[in-house]
């Protein structure tokens, strides 16, 4: 196998460990000796931790790729469907808890897997802070589904109320109930009712 490591990553790895390794002698003379351990350990695991943080680069990657999916399948059904939720609000409402839910799903993954420092590479990574801004945003997108979820679910219970009061205004073959009455001139030829 041939492969080479990025000679620019091997070099900041070097500079950063070495600078890691000054400033521990300067401390005290365990603390090189320890440095220089890790040294060592890092140099000889160099590309087995390389490849461990690439997979957890790699798994935090798939899953922004699979809510940015989400997304995109939730936006495309609102604007296909959107005449059919219309109708039936009740279906619009069901849709969009379901992508909200998912939605909050992913940004609890995403908060849980994002990379850090890996086990083989023993504390040779310096600081890896957390970057919330994705998993915020995904979570402000779930709120935003529930709350359009919410407004259809609204929709639905006001249909539902209206059709209750249609069908209690019908007798029971279907017939109104309501009088009508014709006046001699109706406006614009109508039949009032």
């Amino acid at each position: 196998d041939s492969h080479q490591d990025p000679p620019v990553l091997t070099l900041a790895s070097s500079l950063l460990i070495s600078q890691n390794i000054v400033a521990a002698s300067s401390q005290q003379p365990a603390a090189t000796a320890t440095a220089t351990a890790t040294f060592m350990y890092i140099t000889a695991n160099y590309s087995s931790c390389l490849s461990a943080l690439e997979a957890e680069v790699r798994t935090y990657e798939n899953f922004v790729y699979f809510s940015l999916a989400v997304t995109l399948i939730c936006a495309t059904i609102r604007r296909a469907k959107a005449a059919t939720f219309k109708e039936h609000p009740a279906l619009g409402a069901k849709v969009l808890f379901s992508f909200a839910i998912l939605k909050v799903a992913l940004g609890v993954i995403l908060l849980s897997v994002f990379p850090g420092c890996p086990q083989v590479c023993e504390g040779a990574c310096t600081t890896t802070a957390h970057h919330y801004i994705y998993p915020t945003l995904v979570f402000g997108v779930a709120f935003s589904y529930f709350l359009l979820g919410n407004r259809y679910r609204k929709l639905a219970n006001a249909q539902a109320a209206v059709v209750a009061a249609e069908e209690e205004d019908d007798d029971d073959e279907g017939n109104l109930m309501v009088e009508t009455t014709t006046t001699t001139s109706p406006p614009q030829g109508k039949e009032l009712v």
